[in-house]
């Protein structure tokens, strides 16, 4: 299934098309992002290595995948070049969620935006080799250490 309805993200629809983005827009972005995956579908799954925050369990990420062939959505009626999608991640039980879900036309214009926060679909990365090796690469990053907390000026109480 690689096409998007126009109500509901299911995981059978998230697996084949999740993280899609124009080849076009390759060139604009910083070398912070990683390329993770190939697909039997030519999409090219990457991370943006700089938005991974979190925790040793937790981790949020921005991803996306070059579109190895765009796809129509219904409502608007345009071709979708491309998805990036905001996820978080459970690195313990390789499990994910969507936070944040963009599509993209040929010129790189957002389509429509699903801005989803604590109900985003979910589902364990294993069933899909890109959101696996997306999870991983997220999960194997080595966070920066917590900030030790300012020191207290001398008017503080």
């Amino acid at each position: 299934m690689r096409y998007f309805t126009s109500q509901i993200f299911s995981t059978a629809c998230l697996t084949a098309t999740l993280w899609q983005l124009p080849g076009a827009v390759l060139a604009q972005l910083s070398n912070s992002w990683v390329r993770i995956n190939t697909d039997e579908y030519d999409n090219v799954a990457y991370v943006d290595r700089a938005s991974v925050k979190g925790s040793a369990k937790f981790r949020y990420f921005w991803t996306y995948v070059t579109a190895g062939a765009p796809y129509p959505d219904q409502e608007s009626g345009k071709q979708i070049y491309g998805t990036s999608a905001y996820v978080s991640a459970d690195c313990k039980n390789k499990r994910y969620r969507l936070r944040t879900v963009r599509l993209y036309d040929q010129n790189n214009q957002i389509v429509k935006e699903f801005a989803y926060g604590d109900r985003g679909a979910e589902g364990f990365a294993t069933f899909h080799p890109a959101a696996l090796a997306s999870v991983n690469f997220a999960c194997s990053r080595q966070l920066p250490p917590p900030k030790p907390p300012a020191p207290k000026s001398k008017t503080q109480k």
